[in-house]
């Protein structure tokens, strides 16, 4: 079972982790075209995410840098930040609308598919949903 610790961004753009998250990799074929992405598709819109994320981070300061650096359970927040990063827009595949020459996702409709993404991705990366309030939970299953 992969840990967050196993992915990089390197193996994400290096295709390394097509076995361990498949729905990922799917978003290479969803492209979108609308006032904010010029026929990119969802996947390289990801990738840019997580390397203007990965290049904030290497500029904060001590008080961030302790802040993420802190423990939610088994994982800390930099990690569960980087987890959101890459599943942030997992369901775009199951709601993108093509009108014309246009293709989006009406506004926060693939949220709605992302939560049950999610789960799939989550639970090969050591996450699962729990039970008592509905939340994502990041605990190393025994």
């Amino acid at each position: 079972m992969l840990t967050v610790s196993d992915i990089s961004i390197d193996k994400l753009k290096n295709s390394k982790l097509k076995k361990e998250l498949p729905e990922f990799y799917e978003l290479k074929e969803v492209i979108e075209n609308n006032d904010w992405y010029n026929n990119d598709s969802v996947f390289n819109h990801t990738l840019t995410v997580l390397d203007k994320l990965e290049e904030l981070l290497r500029n904060v300061g001590d008080k961030i840098s302790n802040y993420l650096n802190q423990r939610i359970t088994n994982y800390t927040r930099k990690d569960l930040l980087f987890l959101a990063a890459i599943f942030h827009d997992i369901g775009k595949k199951e709601t993108i609308v093509r009108k014309g020459e246009w293709a989006e996702c009406p506004k926060y409709e693939h949220e709605k598919y992302d939560d049950y993404s999610r789960s799939y991705s989550f639970r090969r990366v050591h996450c699962q949903k729990s039970n008592a309030n509905g939340h994502w939970s990041f605990k190393v299953p025994k």
